[in-house]
């Protein structure tokens, strides 16, 4: 991920991503190995006015999930709690012990 040049490739292959998936996948991977609630990311990412609910977090990361290919599964789902971005994708309740709020 090219921060600077607000650029994201897989395997050497460019992804276009919308601002708001830009954003949250670089807080995402900046923030790797922690969770992170739903409106902890919004909290962080967007303002309140800018999100009508906190689903929506859950639409950005579906798209980055899809337009990430192989490299989706690295944003894990934490059930009930939120997500997290990781190297290797792992078991969501060994996650689940290091929440941020």
């Amino acid at each position: 991920m090219d921060f600077f040049g607000i650029r994201a490739t897989v395997e050497e292959i460019s992804v276009n991503l919308t601002h708001r998936e830009f954003i949250l996948l670089k807080f995402l991977i900046g923030n790797k190995d922690h969770v992170f609630t739903r409106l902890r990311t919004i909290d962080r990412q967007w303002s309140s006015v800018e999100l009508g609910q906190n689903r929506t977090v859950d639409v950005h990361v579906g798209h980055l999930r899809t337009k990430l290919g192989i490299a989706g599964p690295s944003i894990v789902t934490v059930f009930g709690i939120g997500y997290c971005f990781v190297d290797e994708p792992v078991n969501s309740q060994v996650l689940s012990e290091s929440v941020s709020e």
